[in-house]
């Protein structure tokens, strides 16, 4: 629901960020990742770094690849496409379904930051 627009082949990291995590946390403002867990503080597992032109389809990859112990993100990035519940049943099966993963687009308050920022980036 947050951008039902997207497109995993096409939207960067900083697409989804501009249109769907900021528009999402604009009335609260505060970083998506609180409103998702319900103001729950939550302690990750795991810190991720990305690029920003990167598909965001690559990063969720990359992170459910690591919570499977893969080496390569690539069939993750083939499923999240083209059949999401057989990864939900692995990671599930894995016990790895509720781990917690820190990623900066999700949990830094984007509206203290970029929304003050140049639009056009």
């Amino acid at each position: 629901d947050l951008m039902m627009h997207y497109t995993p082949e096409a939207h960067t990291t900083a697409d989804v960020v501009r249109q769907g995590i900021i528009p999402t946390s604009a009335a609260k403002q505060s970083d998506l990742a609180t409103i998702l867990m319900g103001a729950q503080q939550t302690y990750p597992k795991k810190m991720v770094t990305h690029n920003w032109g990167n598909l965001f389809r690559d990063l969720v990859a990359a992170i459910v690849a690591d919570a499977l112990g893969e080496q390569s993100y690539t069939m993750m990035a083939k499923l999240l496409v083209e059949d999401m519940p057989v990864l939900e049943r692995a990671l599930q099966q894995a016990g790895r379904w509720l781990d917690t993963y820190w990623i900066c687009a999700f949990a830094v308050n984007q509206h203290a930051g970029i929304c003050g920022g140049n639009p056009n980036r």
